[in-house]
């Protein structure tokens, strides 16, 4: 298994994170390393001791888990509509291998105007297939979804998902 690329992008702010919460925005936020929600995620907030309210997608495996714990700490978030900023994503992408495939993969996400943090490829089956995780910045799930059109569109590559639980 291909090891997943750690994040240290400084682009997401922490402190409000582009979210409101009950119509607030002044409220510390933290985002999670187990869904990484982008905005046009649908999320839901969860009152921590410490780290304000904990932002998770409404799908995560957490959250669904500490809506069964302790709802009464489970609180309705929003994004931020006026929010201008970048969120770390990571992408998992599948390919056959051949000479020029990374390079036609980073010259795809580069011509979409995203930012590239890591990449981490391994060769897999005996040269036969390659799987890269590759960690961008995006500004919400329509970006996600323009980027990964791109790469899609590249002869032999026949997978590419947003890595959701790190």
């Amino acid at each position: 298994e291909l090891p997943l690329p750690k994040s240290n992008s400084k682009k997401r702010k922490d402190a409000t994170g582009g979210i409101t919460v009950l119509g607030e925005d002044n409220i510390r936020v933290h985002f999670p390393k187990c869904c990484h929600p982008l905005p046009g995620d649908e999320i839901m907030g969860f009152v921590t001791k410490g780290l304000g309210i904990t932002v998770h997608r409404t799908n995560c495996h957490n959250m669904k888990r500490l809506i069964e714990t302790d709802k009464g700490r489970v609180i309705d978030v929003a994004w931020d509509a006026s929010d201008n900023q970048y969120y770390s994503a990571t992408l998992e992408i599948e390919a056959f291998d051949r000479i020029g495939i990374l390079q036609d993969i980073i010259r795809q996400i580069t011509e979409t105007n995203t930012n590239i943090q890591e990449v981490i490829t391994k060769t897999m089956a005996k040269g036969s297939r390659m799987k890269a995780s590759i960690i961008v910045d995006i500004r919400d799930v329509k970006h996600y979804r323009a980027l990964r059109t791109a790469i899609e569109k590249i002869s032999d590559v026949y997978s590419v998902q947003r890595i959701k639980h790190v």
